[in-house]
């Protein structure tokens, strides 16, 4: 079962870990949106660190709590060490269940990935990257975790899993699972900032699905369900 913080803290009184303040941009929805914290649940899916670049921490912090979806198995201890009343799945996020994945650990922070194609792509724009490990990891679908671990929706999903995202989003059966807020990586990979290169698939999938694209981090699109704004917001 997922546990409850009980601490009480100012709705702005936070430091971000998120990479481009998606945290703080997620807790100001949720906020507005008069969602209490505590009861908040979410899903991690490419947790990858248990704080830093995380954008799940601080809704933790705050007393929210999920389950956190990483193949990496270096580092599945510190998630189990610094998010002990989450649930850590050491899986592979896939559109197919109960396989045996290779996975491909990299040297980079959040670049590892099932796909050797995307690994190779990263190491010709980055010439410092490289394959440091190869693990043997169990798939697991995102509906197989909605449904043996939530009794209702997440909140929040949190997608970042290295340009499988708009496969795992097909996979939804979005008429009986609505989470609230999406937020997912929508760039490609770049040692450099990214500008002009947004991912307008995954933005009309999500709006064909009739979520708005609340904000743009310049990494991350955070999308927000239109018919819960509409219900709130009137």
């Amino acid at each position: 079962n997922i546990g409850e913080s009980t601490d009480e803290k100012n709705s702005f009184d936070r430091q971000t870990v998120s990479q481009s303040g998606e945290d703080s941009i997620l807790i100001y929805i949720l906020n507005a949106l008069q969602y209490d914290i505590k009861k908040v649940k979410y899903l991690d899916l490419g947790a990858n660190h248990a704080k830093y670049l995380s954008n799940t921490y601080c809704l933790y912090k705050s007393g929210a709590r999920g389950v956190l979806v990483e193949a990496n198995p270096q580092l599945v201890p510190e998630l189990n060490m610094f998010r002990s009343e989450d649930i850590v799945l050491n899986k592979c996020i896939s559109d197919k269940p109960d396989l045996t994945m290779k996975f491909y650990i990299m040297n980079g922070d959040g670049l590892s990935t099932p796909d050797y194609k995307t690994a190779e792509d990263a190491m010709k724009k980055n010439q410092k990257l490289k394959i440091v490990d190869t693990v043997e990891v169990p798939s697991i679908t995102i509906n197989s975790i909605f449904k043996q671990y939530f009794v209702t929706p997440p909140e929040v999903v949190n997608i970042d899993i290295e340009g499988e995202e708009i496969s795992i989003l097909q996979t939804i059966d979005f008429n009986q699972i609505r989470p609230l807020i999406f937020v997912i990586e929508t760039i490609p990979y770049s040692p450099q900032i990214v500008y002009g290169d947004k991912n307008l698939e995954i933005v009309k999938f999500m709006e064909d699905h009739h979520y708005t694209e609340y904000a743009f981090t310049g990494i991350n699109s955070i999308f927000v369900d239109v018919e819960k704004l509409e219900k709130i917001c009137v």
